[in-house]
């Protein structure tokens, strides 16, 4: 089974590396952990976009409302997302 690249190119990929870090520095939240959601929410809204232009807004926008009602009914202690 071949997993696509959720990235079309460095460029693309450059713009979504911000995106993740921006989300990741706001909610506290390691960047790795951020990137992994983001790159299923990104898989799943290339498959279903005619126009692919706005994707990096709205898969933003839905990865951190995501995390954000995550972190509201999970309070938990500094630092436990840290491994």
């Amino acid at each position: 089974m071949k997993t696509e690249a959720p990235f079309d190119n460095a460029h693309e990929m450059k713009m979504h590396t911000s995106v993740i870090r921006h989300i990741s520095q706001h909610l506290d939240i390691p960047e790795e952990q951020v990137a992994k959601l983001y790159e299923i929410v990104l898989k799943r809204y290339k498959s279903r976009a005619r126009i692919k232009d706005f994707l990096i807004v709205l898969v933003g926008r839905r990865v951190e409302d995501l995390l954000r009602k995550w972190k509201d009914k999970h309070p938990c202690p500094e630092n436990a997302w840290r491994e």
